[in-house]
C-alpha cells in the first residue's frame, strides 16, 4: 500500500500562464503507478494524478504529491510511533507536509512549481511578535497610498493560514494604531501583517503603504481634473508594481512568518533582460554605496542621503522613474530582486532610527533660524545619495562594462603576481602548483568580463590530505573578493534520497552574498572529497555515478530556482567557476606500486585519464577536467617550512599569545623537526600542526597566570613535544 498528500488546486489570476495554488487538504492511500505517475485511492475508487502532469493539471481539481510505499514510511519514520499502527503513520505523515503550500505554473510546456513551508520561521519573515505589529506609518498627517488586499483562509494547517490576494489601490491615513482611513469612502482598514487582526473576519486588509509624498512629486495644476488623473495615474502605476505578488501568512505561536511570491518571477515572464549589463552594474553600485553607510555611525548628511535615495528607489521601483538615468524594464531579475530587498532594509533603517521625523526638524529648526533650506537640502542630500558611489555615470560605465572591446586593454585589478604572493604566503612547497592554478583562474576572470564568450571551466585538484587544496582555493576567493562556496561531495545524493541537494548549498552561498545575486553569479565553487564519488556499478548507486551526473549538468551550466527570503530567484551557474578537489590516494599509491616508483610526484606525472576511469570517475566527468594539478606531498622538510614561513603558521599564533602575556617564547629547530615528523606519523599533512603545537604548549599558560610577572621567556624543545611537561620557563 502506498500514501500520498492529497492537494487541492486554486486558480490564480494569469495572462501569458495558467497559475495555480495547491493546498494541501489531507492525505490518501492506495496504489501508486511510478510510470504513469497515478494514484488509485482503493477505497473511494477515485484516481488522482501527480500535480506535475501538465495535461490533468489543466483539468482537475485534486491531485496528490509525494508518494511513498508504507514500507518505506514505517522504515523511515523517526516518531515514537507503532509502524503497524496505519492511522498513526498517516497522521505523522501528513503533518510534514500540511503547511507546503505549492504554486504551480505551466510555463514552456512544462510544469514549473514553487513550495512555500508556512510552518518553518526560517523560510520567511517574521513580521510581528507578542510585543505587538511594528508598522511604518509614515506621518500621521501624510497622505499615503496603499494595497487592498483580499484575504483567503487555507484550511488543514495546524496555525491559521492566509492567501492574501492585491486587488486595488487606495489613498487614506495612517493613524496611530496603525490603521488605514479610506480617503474616499472613509473606511477603516486593518494591516495585513497585523497578528491580532488577521484573524477576524475582515475580508479586506491594507499593505504595503507608502506616503505619496516619497514617490509622487505634482506640479501646479490648473483645475480638480488635472488632479485627478494624475493621482489615478499614480495609482495605476503602484498598483502594477504589487497586482502580481502575492502573499501567504501563517499565524504561528512566536509571530507571523509571511512568504511572498512574484508571479511574473516565478513563471519567468517578468520582461526583465536574461544578460547584466552596465546597466545592472550602475544600479547595484548605487545601492551598495547607501547601505554601506548604515554599516557606520550615521550623520546628518547621511540621514538626508539615505531618505533622498530611499525616495528615489521607490520611484524607480514603483512607479516607473530612473534611476543615474536606468529604469527598472533594463536590468534584470536579479538586479531587482535586489533592489527591492535593499528598499525595505533601507525603509527599516529609516523608521528605526526615526529619520523622518529627525529631519523634518532640522529642516524646521533651520527655517526658524532664516537659513536657505533649499540650499541646505542640495548640500546634504541629493549629491551624497545619487553621487556617493564617488564615480559619475560614465565613469561607472567605462570601468565596468562587460561588453568585449579587442582594441581596449583592460586588466584585472589584482595581478597575477599579486595572487601568487598572497596564497604563497598561507601556502609552502607548492609554488610551482600555486602558479598554474592561479594563472589557470587569472584567464578564467578575464574570460568572465567578455560578455557573450564564456565558455566551459573544468580544473580537478588532486594530492593527499593537508597539502593545501582548500588553503589555495580559500585564499585566493579571499584576494579577489569573489565569494566561495565548498559542496561535500560525500553529502550530496541522487533527487528523491536523503542527503543534500546542491540547492541547499547555493542558498548558504545567496547568505553568504547577502542578496548580491550579481556577485554570487560568478561564484567559486569547490566539489570537495571528489574522490569519494567514485561509481560502484551498483544500481542503487546514488552517491556515486548519480552524484557525478549531477555535477556535469551544473558545470554545463543550468538554472536552479532558489529560495531566498521571501522571494525565488532565478541562478544560473554557466558563470560559476567550478573546481572539483579530491585526495585520490589510493589512486596514486597504487599507480606508485606498479610503476616501483619512491616519489609520488612520480606516480603523478604518470597517472591518466584512463586511471581515473578505472578507478571509478566517468569518461564524461573527467572530460570536464581539462584542467588538472596535483599538489605535491609533505615531508618533513616542508612541514619545517610552513611552522617558519606561512603566514597561518600556529608557532606564529602561540608567539603572539605569549607575547600577549609579556613572554617570549622560543621554539627551537629540534623543537620544530619533531612537531613534523609527529605530523608526518598522523598521516593528515598540514593539519596536525595546529594540533601538535596546541597539545604542547598548553601547560605553560597554567604556570605563567599562576606566576604573573615572573617569567618573560618560554623554550621548547623536542623533548617538549615527547612530553608537554618538558618546557623552560624563566627570566632573563
Amino acid at each position: 500500500m502506498d500514501i500520498a498528500v492529497l492537494y487541492e488546486k486554486v486558480d490564480l489570476p494569469s495572462t501569458d500562464n495558467k497559475i495555480f495554488m495547491l493546498k494541501p487538504v489531507g492525505v490518501t492511500t492506495g496504489k501508486y503507478n511510478k510510470r504513469s505517475r497515478k494514484f488509485e485511492d482503493k477505497e473511494e475508487g477515485q484516481v488522482y494524478y501527480d500535480y506535475n502532469n501538465k495535461k490533468k493539471l489543466l483539468k482537475e481539481k485534486y491531485f496528490i504529491g509525494y508518494p511513498i510505499s508504507m514500507k518505506d514510511l514505517k522504515d523511515e519514520t523517526d516518531e515514537d510511533i507503532d509502524v503497524n499502527d496505519v492511522k498513526a503513520l498517516t497522521v505523522a505523515y501528513m503533518q510534514n507536509f500540511v503547511c507546503d503550500v505549492i504554486f504551480a505554473s505551466i510555463s514552456d510546456n512544462q510544469v514549473v512549481t514553487k513550495t512555500l513551508d508556512l510552518e518553518l520561521v526560517d523560510k520567511g519573515i517574521i513580521i510581528d511578535s507578542d510585543e505587538g505589529t511594528d508598522i511604518d506609518t509614515g506621518e500621521e498627517f501624510d497622505l499615503n497610498i496603499a494595497i487592498l488586499y483580499e484575504k483567503e483562509e487555507i484550511e488543514g494547517a495546524p496555525n491559521p493560514t492566509y492567501m492574501m490576494k492585491p486587488i486595488n489601490t487606495i489613498y487614506g491615513y495612517c493613524n496611530s494604531k496603525g490603521e488605514f482611513i479610506g480617503l474616499e469612502d472613509n473606511e477603516t482598514y486593518l494591516p495585513m501583517h497585523g497578528k491580532d487582526e488577521l484573524s477576524r473576519d475582515e475580508a479586506i486588509y491594507y499593505g504595503n503603504n507608502i506616503a505619496v509624498k516619497d514617490i509622487a512629486e505634482f506640479p501646479e495644476f490648473e483645475n480638480e481634473e488635472q488632479y485627478e488623473a494624475a493621482y489615478d495615474e499614480l495609482a495605476e502605476k503602484y498598483f502594477s508594481s504589487f497586482s502580481r505578488v502575492y502573499s501567504c501568512i501563517n499565524q504561528g505561536k512566536n509571530g507571523l512568518v509571511s512568504a511572498d511570491i512574484d508571479i511574473d518571477l516565478f513563471t519567468f515572464q517578468s520582461g526583465h533582460p536574461n544578460k547584466e549589463s552596465e546597466k545592472d552594474v550602475i544600479v547595484t553600485n548605487a545601492i551598495d554605496s547607501i547601505l554601506a553607510i548604515t554599516d557606520d555611525e550615521i550623520d546628518d548628511d547621511d540621514k538626508f542621503a539615505m531618505m533622498e535615495f530611499y525616495r528615489t528607489l521607490a520611484k524607480f521601483l514603483f512607479v516607473g522613474e530612473e534611476l543615474e538615468g536606468v529604469t527598472l524594464d533594463e536590468v534584470t531579475v536579479n538586479t531587482y530582486t535586489y533592489a527591492r530587498s535593499a528598499f525595505y532594509e533601507l525603509k527599516n533603517v529609516i523608521a528605526g532610527l526615526n529619520i523622518r521625523q529627525e529631519i523634518a526638524d532640522m529642516i524646521k529648526e533651520t527655517f526658524d533660524g532664516g537659513q536657505d533650506i533649499e540650499e541646505i537640502k542640495s548640500a546634504c542630500s541629493s549629491d551624497k545619495a545619487l553621487k556617493t558611489t564617488k564615480k559619475g555615470v560614465s565613469e561607472v560605465v567605462a570601468d565596468k562594462t562587460l561588453n568585449y572591446d579587442p582594441n581596449k586593454v583592460k586588466f584585472p585589478e589584482y595581478s597575477i603576481e599579486d595572487l601568487y604572493k598572497g596564497i604563497t604566503d598561507v601556502v609552502v612547497a607548492q609554488d610551482e602548483q600555486v602558479m598554474q592554478i592561479v594563472s589557470i583562474l587569472y584567464k578564467r576572470l578575464v574570460e568572465l568580463e567578455i560578455d557573450d564568450a564564456i565558455g566551459q571551466f573544468g580544473m580537478l585538484i588532486t594530492g593527499s590530505t593537508g597539502v593545501g587544496k582548500s588553503e589555495i582555493l580559500k585564499t585566493f576567493a579571499k584576494v579577489t573578493g569573489l565569494p566561495i562556496q565548498f559542496m561535500d561531495a560525500t553529502q550530496l545524493t541522487a533527487a528523491g534520497y536523503k542527503g543534500r541537494d546542491i540547492d541547499d548549498y547555493l542558498a548558504e552561498l545567496a547568505t553568504s552574498c547577502k542578496g548580491n545575486f550579481k556577485k554570487l553569479l560568478k561564484a567559486i565553487i569547490i566539489l570537495d572529497e571528489v574522490d569519494k564519488i567514485r561509481a560502484t556499478g551498483d544500481s542503487l548507486d546514488v552517491s556515486g555515478k548519480a552524484v557525478q551526473d549531477l555535477m556535469l549538468k551544473f558545470m554545463d551550466g543550468t538554472t536552479y530556482q532558489l529560495s531566498y527570503g521571501d522571494n525565488t530567484i532565478a541562478v544560473d551557474t554557466s558563470k560559476m567557476t567550478t573546481i572539483s578537489a579530491g585526495a585520490f590516494s589510493d589512486l596514486y599509491n597504487t599507480k606508485k606500486k606498479t610503476l616501483g616508483f619512491n616519489k609520488p610526484v612520480d606516480a603523478a606525472s604518470t597517472v591518466g585519464t584512463e586511471d581515473f576511469i578505472r578507478f571509478g570517475m566517468s569518461d564524461e566527468f573527467m572530460g570536464r577536467h581539462y584542467n588538472r594539478i596535483h599538489l605535491n606531498d609533505l615531508d618533513v622538510n616542508a612541514l619545517v617550512r610552513i611552522l617558519n614561513e606561512s603566514s597561518k603558521s600556529p608557532l606564529k599564533l602561540q608567539q603572539a599569545i605569549f607575547s600577549r602575556l609579556g613572554v617570549e617564547a622560543i621554539f627551537t629547530d629540534g623543537y620544530k623537526k619533531a612537531v613534523a615528523e609527529e605530523a608526518i606519523k598522523r598521516k593528515i599533512g598540514a593539519r596536525a600542526l595546529t594540533g601538535i603545537v596546541g597539545e604542547s604548549t598548553w601547560l605553560p599558560i597554567n604556570e605563567i597566570d599562576s606566576h604573573r610577572g615572573e617569567y618573560n621567556k618560554l623554550i621548547l624543545d623536542e623533548e617538549t613535544v615527547k612530553d608537554a611537561k618538558q618546557f623552560v620557563l624563566r627570566r632573563d
